[in-house]
C-alpha cells in the first residue's frame, strides 16, 4: 500500500515538473501589456483573472499565471493581482501551436517547482517505507528457513539495522525541516503590527482526520482592510475556532461587526502576507523538531536493541611455513 501511494505522488511530481520544466525551456517569452486583473470569487475559492494583450498583434487572451493562483489562500491571489495591475507590461510564455495558451511567472525557483518537488520526495519516503516493510518481510522470512542459529540471528540483525536506519533518517529529515523553517518563523515574529478593520467574512471548510475517523470542519475567514505605506491592502486571516457544524459558524462570522478593529502582522516586503498578532509562528518548527527528537530516539533504541552479532569461526591465518611433520 505504502509503495503504491509513494509511486502515485512520486509520479504526480515528476509529470509536473517536467511539464513545468518543459515550459520554461521549450516555450518562447513575450511582451504584454496586461487589459485586465482582478480576483474572482468561486464558492469558497479564489482565482487570479488576467488578461493580456500581446504588443506584437494586439491581440487578447486570458492568461494563467504559472503557480496555483486558485484556492483558499487569497493572500497569494490577491499578490498576483497586485504584481500584475490593470495598463503595465509585463512578459509571458506562450505555446507556439496554441498562442491562446500564456501563463506568466514561469521562472527556475520553488514557486514553480516547489509543490511538484514535495509531491516526488513524499512520495519517495513512502516508497521507502514500502521497501523497507518488503525488506523486512523477506528478512523475516529468511530467518525463519535458516538453517542455523547464526542465519537466523544474523537476519533480525539486519532487519532491526535496516528499520532503525530508516526511522532514524526520518527523524533527522524531521529536524532539518524544522531548522529551515525557524528563521522564517523567527522573522515573522518581528514583522510590524496595524490595526485592520473587518469589512466581511465567510466559511471554508477544512477535512480533518482524528484516528481512523474523518470529517469535515468550518473555519471562520474574515476580509480585512489595512494600511501600509499609505496604500491599502486587503487580505484574510482565520479564526481558531471552528465547527463542526457550517450553520453555527456562519452565525458566528455574522456577529462580527463591520469595521471591527483587529490587530495584525504584516510582512514589510510581501503586505499582502498578514497573521493575527497572537499567532503562532513558531508552532510549525517547534512541531517537527519535537517530532523529530522523538522519531530518532525511537529508532536508536530500535538500533540499540539489534541482537549481538554471532560468534563465528575465525579462519586460522597461514603464515608461510610449513607444518612439521
Amino acid at each position: 500500500m505504502f509503495g503504491g501511494i509513494g509511486l502515485l505522488l512520486f509520479s504526480y511530481g515528476l509529470v509536473h515538473s517536467t511539464r513545468r520544466a518543459v515550459v520554461l525551456l521549450t516555450w518562447p517569452e513575450a511582451r504584454t501589456v496586461v487589459t485586465a486583473s482582478q480576483v474572482e470569487k468561486a464558492g469558497q475559492k479564489h482565482r487570479a483573472r488576467l488578461e493580456v494583450r500581446f504588443l506584437a498583434n494586439s491581440e487578447t487572451i486570458e492568461t494563467e499565471s504559472g503557480h496555483d493562483y486558485e484556492g483558499k489562500a487569497y493572500a497569494w491571489i490577491a499578490e498576483a493581482v497586485a504584481r500584475h495591475p490593470r495598463g503595465s507590461e509585463t512578459v509571458v510564455r506562450y505555446d507556439r501551436s496554441h498562442p491562446e495558451t500564456a501563463l506568466l511567472d514561469r521562472r527556475f525557483d520553488l514557486r514553480t517547482f516547489g509543490v511538484p518537488l514535495l509531491s516526488a520526495f513524499a512520495g519517495l519516503v513512502f516508497g521507502g517505507v514500502g521497501l523497507l516493510a518488503f525488506r523486512s518481510a523477506n528478512l523475516h522470512a529468511s530467518s525463519l528457513m535458516a538453517d542455523s542459529e547464526h542465519g537466523r540471528q544474523r537476519a533480525a540483525r539486519l532487519e532491526f539495522l535496516g528499520v532503525g536506519g530508516f526511522v532514524l533518517a526520518i527523524g533527522v529529515a524531521c529536524v532539518v525541516a524544522a531548522l529551515a523553517v525557524l528563521p522564517s518563523r523567527l522573522e515573522a515574529r518581528r514583522w510590524p503590527v496595524v490595526e485592520a478593520r473587518f469589512d466581511h467574512g465567510d466559511v471554508v471548510s477544512e477535512n480533518v482526520q482524528v484516528g481512523k475517523r474523518g470529517g469535515t470542519v468550518y473555519v471562520p475567514r474574515l476580509f480585512l482592510t489595512y494600511v501600509v505605506d499609505r496604500k491599502e491592502y486587503v487580505s484574510t486571516i482565520r479564526l481558531r475556532t471552528s465547527s463542526g457544524h457550517r450553520e453555527k459558524t456562519e452565525r458566528l462570522v455574522a456577529k462580527i461587526p463591520k469595521g471591527q478593529i483587529y490587530r495584525i502582522r504584516v510582512d514589510p516586503g510581501r503586505p499582502h502576507r498578514v497573521e493575527a498578532e497572537d499567532a503562532w509562528p513558531l508552532l510549525l518548527p517547534g512541531v517537527l523538531f519535537f517530532a523529530g527528537l522523538v522519531v530518532a530516539g525511537a529508532s536508536i533504541l530500535v538500533i540499540r536493541s539489534t541482537p549481538v552479532r554471532p560468534p563465528g569461526r575465525r579462519r586460522r591465518r597461514s603464515t608461510g611455513t610449513p607444518a612439521p611433520r
